[in-house]
């Protein structure tokens, strides 16, 4: 609004430009979230793999799946240890 209201056109075009990225790929991982098996899981592997950055979104999405699978399951596999403790202990 500051660029607007200074008579900056340039400046808000870029503005909104970059308001209009945040926007698509806020959607990109919310339609991801919705799409994965894994959910926002593997959209937090997606955003927080580093090396993926070099890979087309395929390749990075497969990877994101594969690791929130496996994490899937480690915390699934702790679940049921922790059930298994308690129902020893009763």
């Amino acid at each position: 609004m500051k660029a607007i209201e200074a008579g900056n056109l340039t400046k808000a075009k870029e503005e909104l430009q970059k308001g209009t990225v945040l926007i698509n790929d806020t959607q990109k991982v919310i339609k991801l979230a919705n799409k994965s098996e894994f959910g926002w899981l593997t959209v937090q592997k997606y955003l927080g793999d580093d090396l993926a950055d070099n890979e087309s979104d395929a390749k990075k999405i497969k990877k994101a799946e594969k690791n929130a699978s496996a994490k899937a399951k480690m915390l699934q596999d702790k679940k049921k240890k922790i059930q298994k403790q308690v129902s020893f202990a009763s």
